[in-house]
């Protein structure tokens, strides 16, 4: 039931965020999930929940931050890295 999670938000934040704004936060994030799918198979997996956290997890995890990782400023002019570093 949605009703009473939207009634918390109220009264959370009243006249902060416009209803308008939640409204197209919120439909933005529902077109990406129906487009993904993830409305057509709404259940998942329980036999893999218990993989969530596991060593193996965080290792492929670590992996990907490893890979991922981007300097976004480049302070105390670590960029370029010598060639000895």
């Amino acid at each position: 039931d949605w009703q009473p999670f939207i009634s918390t938000l109220k009264s959370l934040v009243p006249s902060q965020v416009p209803m308008s704004r939640i409204d197209d936060a919120v439909r933005r994030i529902l077109r990406i999930k129906f487009r993904a799918g993830l409305f057509e198979h709404p259940y998942t997996d329980r036999s893999l929940a218990s993989s969530f956290g596991s060593p193996e997890h965080r290792a492929v995890a670590r992996e990907a931050v490893r890979k991922s990782l981007v300097l976004l400023k480049n302070a105390n002019n670590l960029l370029p890295i010598a060639k000895n570093a």
